[in-house]
């Protein structure tokens, strides 16, 4: 009879249990008196009520779980202007138009929510989540830092941002762009620092990108060959990485050399590559060259070692000019400085041929300036040269890889005739 009575109260508990109604829980500011209110932890209830936030100008949530921060929670918001969220497993996110700065990263965000117009918000941090999109991001106008860093965007559109007057960083790096549009001139006027590093862009045409305020540009480890327009977009540019791409050589030299002239310092490096000299990044040629034989190679490693005997030539030949006209102006110094002296000391006497002092200081200026122009076009070829060294020492690479190329080809197709021979072999001798 005990047993019975037992397991009728079992059962009943277990009934009473299906139909609670999930907790609702009050949360409390951990200081009240504070104006930030700071909540160490949530509980994944069904039903969380936040505390009076009248007067509060910051949220923080630390810990716990919260899949959701929306409906009545931003209810709550009303003059909250810092929202903090910790590591939450955060899914959803609103945005209200009182908000000036917000940073949920490092949760598994991929849906914001933004209500209402004329947005405050100045600051956003949602790195590291998983927002595959940015429509309806366009209201967020007083933007001023942006990361977005480690999300899951596939496709920019430059039409987001073209409103965002007083952008001036915007992180977008680790992402899976692999492409961005830009239909119209784009022109955000204060932006100083883009980074669209690790992703999967394989073309990018900065055309219709005003940014003027450029300083520091970040395109490293993506699939690029080159950027169009690159050159002129970007005035005040001071720094880019451009490291683990695969650049064009020709592209890669011109924009290195109009690097150089405007005082743009290329940042980054790649390893294990022959690359440019000074800027050492990877670079390959703009077309795959096929060799039918390795009689170009050889004609073309001819043409490489005259070139270098070229460069010696000049070298020596500008060292010897240097050292001639050094002396020739020593020799020079030397004369008129007599010819100063000995007119200081008989300056009357109406003997002294002022014309011979005249005719010599003259032929010094002549000496000297046909010297320089001299020295100047030894220069010119020597960096000239120096060019096409470059240029031979990719053509003459490329061309080894490819013969590698060609020979590893080869030797798969004689093992894959090796195998069909074997097989018709046995085949044969089975029949």
């Amino acid at each position: 009879m005990a047993l019975f009575w037992c397991f009728i109260f079992l059962t009943v508990s277990l009934v009473r249990a299906d139909v609670v109604k999930p907790t609702t829980t009050a949360l409390r500011c951990l200081h009240s008196h504070s104006k930030k209110c700071t909540i160490p932890r949530v509980d994944p209830y069904d039903d969380l009520i936040l505390p009076d936030l009248s007067g509060k100008t910051t949220l923080q949530i630390k810990g716990g779980t919260l899949f959701a921060f929306d409906g009545q929670l931003c209810e709550k918001l009303e003059t909250v202007n810092r929202l903090q969220m910790g590591s939450l497993q955060l899914k959803v996110l609103c945005l209200t138009p009182a908000l000036r700065e917000v940073s949920a990263a490092n949760n598994e965000i991929d849906t914001l929510k933004i209500s209402g117009s004329q947005h405050k918000l100045e600051h956003l941090d949602l790195r590291y989540n998983n927002l595959k999109t940015l429509d309806g991001c366009e209201v967020l106008v007083n933007l001023v830092e942006v990361h977005l860093e480690h999300n899951k965007i596939e496709s920019l559109d430059w039409a987001v941002f073209e409103n965002m007057k007083k952008l001036e960083k915007l992180y977008l790096n680790g992402n899976k762009i692999s492409n961005v549009v830009a239909e119209k001139i784009i022109e955000l006027p204060v932006l100083e620092y883009l980074s669209l590093a690790s992703n999967e862009l394989t073309n990018l045409d900065v055309s219709n990108w005003k940014f003027e305020s450029l300083i520091e540009f970040d395109i490293s480890s993506n699939h690029l060959s080159k950027i169009a327009n690159l050159h002129v977009r970007f005035p005040s540019s001071q720094a880019v990485f451009l490291a683990n791409n695969q650049w064009y050589c020709e592209w890669l030299q011109d924009t290195w050399e109009h690097f150089n002239r405007t005082f743009v310092t290329i940042k980054d490096r790649d390893e294990n590559c022959e690359g440019i000299t000074s800027s050492n990044i990877c670079c390959r040629p703009e077309k795959d060259i096929i060799v039918e034989n390795t009689g170009l190679l050889v004609e073309l490693t001819k043409v490489e070692k005259e070139q270098k005997t070229l460069q010696l030539r000049l070298e020596s030949q500008f060292e010897e000019l240097s050292r001639k006209h050094k002396e020739e102006l020593t020799r020079l110094e030397d004369k008129l400085n007599m010819l100063n002296a000995a007119s200081s000391v008989v300056a009357n006497v109406t003997s002294v041929d002022s014309a011979q002092f005249g005719f010599h200081s003259e032929m010094l200026k002549e000496m000297n300036s046909l010297a320089h122009k001299k020295l100047s076009a030894i220069s010119s070829q020597l960096a000239e040269n120096e060019r096409v060294q470059v240029r031979l020492m990719y053509t003459t690479l490329e061309l080894k890889k490819s013969i590698e190329r060609g020979r590893k080809s080869v030797s798969g197709l004689q093992a894959q005739l090796d195998n069909l021979r074997k097989e018709l072999y046995s085949k044969a001798k089975g029949g």
